[in-house]
């Protein structure tokens, strides 16, 4: 009887989890090598163009998605590994030539920009999983952007939005693709 309840239970869970792809777990890690990126999100299909991540340059700036046509030519960040065991990212600007500004969550899921710190601050540690990691190809799709210090993840879906930290839920809300341009 208990054996039989454990099977049914494990094929629920992979009908369940088959019937929504984005509750599986991701499975690989990027690595950009530094190089600039864009990190945008496919919208519906019935927009045109993507939703693109745009950072205010400046201390306190936020992220909001645009909806651009001509994506991929701006590579406005810096994802940058950040050595430690916890296998995380700090996020920097681009435009920011001497990266001194990362991607640092604040209170009540707030984003934004402020001075990164000497030593790896957790307020500006962000772990990354991807569907698929091409980094040869320069991109990473379908990924989750987390906070492990909050546990948390990026969230944001439509133009305009600032983006922000929500409970991770495995939506839509929270996949984006990062790709290094042409």
């Amino acid at each position: 009887m208990f054996s039989s309840m454990k099977v049914f239970t494990t094929l629920s869970l992979l009908t369940f989890a088959a019937a929504n792809p984005t509750l599986l777990p991701r499975t690989c890690k990027p690595n950009f090598q530094g190089r600039p990126l864009t990190i945008y999100k496919q919208p519906e299909i019935t927009d045109i163009g993507v939703y693109e991540w745009t950072p205010v340059n400046a201390v306190g700036g936020h992220i909001s998605l645009v909806q651009e046509f001509d994506s991929f030519k701006k590579d406005e960040f810096i994802v940058e590994f950040t050595g430690t065991p916890t296998n995380t990212y700090q996020i920097k600007m681009v435009a920011d030539t001497a990266h001194k500004l990362a991607l640092t969550a604040g209170a009540n899921g707030d984003l934004a920009f402020s001075v990164a710190t000497s030593e790896v601050s957790a307020s500006q540690e962000f772990a990354i999983s991807c569907d698929v990691c091409a980094t040869d190809e320069g991109r990473g799709e379908n990924c989750v952007i987390s906070h492990p210090a909050s546990n948390t993840c990026v969230s944001g879906s439509k133009p305009g939005q600032t983006l922000v930290l929500a409970a991770c839920d495995g939506s839509e809300n929270q996949t984006y693709n990062l790709w290094e341009g042409i």
